[in-house]
């Protein structure tokens, strides 16, 4: 499960984001390879970051704090936009699927079945999340067809490759963490669903967003 990671905001004191999990996670395991490591005023706010943009995910965190006797916390910070390639080489004592991220994205995977695999790619299209609606429209197919989304989706959920949030309309939505996004859009890449998955992902927002449009200055505009 991921840790707690600080708020985001400039006026955010060294010890305020210490006292995040996520980043006494990364503290802890940058000692362990870099011992002079200090969490300071200069460089909290970048150990934040960096704990945000890994989504507060354990194993992310241990192998990012790996690279710290090579690279400082900006520079770090700096090669997250891909965060796959850069967290590898785990400790030598650790089974195989976790010493980089994406091994343990892969076992993880690979314990679902075909149809619960297809859906999971098929929803990197997504930025931000999606609603049940959107994820039948955009991302059933063959396996799994739109009757079977919902049990998909709980599966991917008990899973902890998607989360469930209740949107404002008090409607489930369901979202990755950006690390595990990252992966799935690799799987769909590789899978040759790309194409497709994002026609009809641009075909569904538009034919939203027109049906959305005139509504936004009737009586029921603020719901919309």
């Amino acid at each position: 499960m991921p840790l707690a990671v600080p708020a985001v905001g400039d006026d955010l004191c060294p010890e305020e984001i210490a006292a995040a999990p996520a980043v006494r996670l990364f503290i802890n395991c940058a000692r362990a390879v870099a011992p002079a490591f200090e969490l300071d005023a200069v460089n909290a706010g970048i150990v934040a970051a960096i704990c945000r943009r890994l989504d507060g995910i354990p194993l992310a965190l241990e192998l990012a704090a790996a690279r710290m006797p090579v690279l400082s916390p900006r520079a770090l910070l700096g090669r997250l936009d891909r965060r796959l390639p850069l967290l590898t080489e785990g400790p030598a004592n650790l089974p195989e699927r976790q010493r980089t991220l994406r091994a343990t994205l892969a076992w993880s995977q690979d314990l679902l079945g075909p149809a619960d695999q297809a859906l999971f790619r098929r929803l990197a299209a997504f930025a931000g999340g999606c609603t049940l609606e959107a994820a039948e429209a955009i991302c059933a197919g063959d396996a799994p067809p739109a009757t079977d989304v919902l049990n998909r989706l709980g599966s991917l959920v008990n899973a902890s490759l998607m989360q469930r949030t209740i949107g404002a309309d008090g409607e489930p939505r369901f979202g990755m963490l950006e690390t595990i996004r990252e992966y799935a859009s690799e799987q769909l890449a590789d899978s040759g669903e790309a194409e497709a998955t994002r026609a009809r992902h641009c075909e569904w927002y538009v034919a939203w967003a027109e049906r959305a449009s005139p509504e936004l200055t009737r009586p029921d505009q603020i719901n919309w």
